[in-house]
């Protein structure tokens, strides 16, 4: 299980940006690492309930011809903090997947820190002229309008 957690983490780490280049392979893979920290607290002179958040991704896509693109995308999370300590009701909800297909993964569960896994986006894209069709789990972007 530790040798599972540590090449887990040894994802987290890779640098983020473009690997190889599409003009040149027709395989990319990319990503980034951020962190984020979080407090709730009812007032300042009260107790905090902290979190961390280690967020990474990993986009691959693969240009199989002109006409055809695969695409899939990995999003991995290290939850550290006291809202982990809350039980199996707060691992239970970051490993819930509402999609058609269940492709969330609490990897490593314990008192202290949750290590969670999702396949988000994984699909193929056929274009022919004019005509282009996505098929698979997409990301919809709800917070961009044209």
């Amino acid at each position: 299980m530790k040798k599972l957690f540590f090449a887990f983490f040894l994802v987290l780490l890779l640098p983020a940006g473009k690997m190889l280049s599409q003009e040149k392979n027709p395989v990319t893979l990319g990503g980034y690492v951020t962190t984020m920290q979080s407090s709730m607290f009812e007032k300042l002179s009260g107790s905090f309930m902290n979190e961390n958040l280690l967020h990474n991704r990993l986009n691959f896509k693969a240009y199989i011809n002109n006409s055809i693109t695969f695409t899939g995308e990995l999003r991995n999370r290290l939850f550290t903090g006291d809202f982990v300590r809350m039980g199996s009701y707060y691992s239970d909800i970051i490993g819930y997947d509402r999609g058609f297909a269940d492709m969330s993964w609490n990897i490593i569960s314990e008192n202290s820190f949750l290590f969670n896994s999702t396949l988000d986006r994984l699909n193929v894209d056929f274009t022919f002229k004019k005509f282009q069709i996505t098929a698979g789990r997409q990301r919809i972007n709800w917070g961009q309008t044209f």
